[in-house]
């Protein structure tokens, strides 16, 4: 019986230990909506207490708040709809990053977010950060937090943004378990690149081997899909 219930335990641990494709404006949202709540019970409190100053100012707070609510509303719809897509078109690969894990066993959790074009670099259209652990070479970091990365699609078509977020994938896919090895690697091969466009796309790049493959893979998928009569008749009109 002890042994039953260890399995079962251990089983329990492995799936809840498994790494997360994360709405990256998820925490956001939360804070968004929870300021607006908090600053209309002000609005309230104030009125009843009849100080016109306090209420304008707080009134101006609270439009700010809104317009704040609505941004972070509208781009986390927009990921959430994107991180769907993945599941959908290509549920496979969703898996394999779904429970990726980096050099020591550990997951690693994939914020994604869908930003409009003001807030991506002229010519990107996806970025993928690329950060170290100051105490460890083989953790990921980013802007979240330890054991994270952050993967950025720039709002654009349907069609389009489902096949830049497999390609910044599968930038991750080879990097968290490879990270280490890997900065060393980058360090050496984009020195003397002025543009960090190129950056993950020399042809010898492992990185950029592992988005190749994945989207060939990809592409041929979409193609089994667009077979008359298939079970998966879908089209990237579709998208």
């Amino acid at each position: 019986m002890k042994i039953f219930a260890l399995i079962i335990l251990n089983i329990i641990v492995s799936y809840c230990s498994f790494a997360e494709i994360i709405n990256g404006y998820e925490h956001n949202l939360k804070k968004a909506e929870q300021s607006l709540l908090n600053l209309s019970n002000l609005l309230d409190n104030v009125s009843n207490a009849n100080s016109d100053e306090q209420y304008y100012r707080i009134k101006s707070h609270y439009q700010k708040a809104k317009q704040i609510l609505k941004y972070v509303h509208t781009y986390h719809s927009k990921t959430a709809d994107l991180i769907n897509t993945l599941w959908t078109m290509h549920p496979s690969f969703g898996d394999q990053i779904n429970g990726i894990r980096n050099h020591h066993g550990l997951v690693t959790d994939i914020y994604i977010s869908v930003n409009p074009k003001e807030r991506m670099n002229r010519n990107q259209f996806g970025t993928t950060n690329i950060d170290q652990a100051k105490d460890d070479p083989h953790t990921y970091q980013s802007s979240f937090g330890p054991n994270t990365v952050s993967v950025q699609i720039r709002d654009c078509s349907d069609w389009q943004m489902i096949q830049l977020l497999i390609h910044e994938l599968a930038h991750v896919k080879y990097q968290v378990p490879n990270l280490s090895t890997y900065m060393d690697y980058f360090h050496n091969a984009y020195q003397h690149f002025r543009s960090t466009d190129s950056f993950g796309h020399k042809k010898d790049d492992p990185s950029n081997l592992s988005v190749q493959k994945e989207m060939k893979l990809y592409q041929e998928s979409m193609k089994r899909r667009r077979k008359p009569g298939s079970a998966l008749d879908l089209t990237a009109s579709n998208l």
